[in-house]
C-alpha cells in the first residue's frame, strides 16, 4: 500500500485534516449565527422581516439577506442536533 502513495502523502494529509477542521469550524459558525437570528426573531427583538432590512451591511457583505436567510434555515431544519452532532464528531476524532 505504502507503494501507492506519493512520498508527500503526510502533508497531503495534513491539508486534509486541516479542511476538515476549517469545515467543521465553518458549519458550527453558521449554526450559531442561524440560532441567534432565530431567538432574537422568537424573543421579539428583531421582527420577521429582519433579514429583509439589512441594507447597511448590503455594502459590506453583498448577498447577505440570502446567506443569512440560509443559515436561519439550516438553525431550523437542526434545532438540536447540528451542534451536538459536530462536537459528538469532534470527540471521536473526525474533525480536530
Amino acid at each position: 500500500m505504502s507503494e501507492l502513495l506519493p512520498q508527500d502523502h503526510p502533508t497531503f494529509l495534513q491539508g486534509l485534516r486541516q479542511a476538515q477542521t476549517r469545515a467543521a469550524l465553518a458549519v458550527r459558525l453558521y449554526w450559531q449565527i442561524g440560532r441567534d437570528l432565530e431567538a432574537a426573531v422568537r424573543q421579539g427583538r428583531w421582527g420577521e422581516k429582519v433579514i429583509e432590512r439589512v441594507a447597511d451591511l448590503r455594502r459590506e457583505f453583498p448577498g447577505v439577506e440570502r446567506n443569512l436567510e440560509r443559515v436561519r434555515a439550516f438553525y431550523q431544519a437542526y434545532p438540536d442536533d447540528a451542534y451536538s452532532g459536530l462536537e459528538r464528531t469532534r470527540q471521536v476524532g473526525i474533525y480536530a
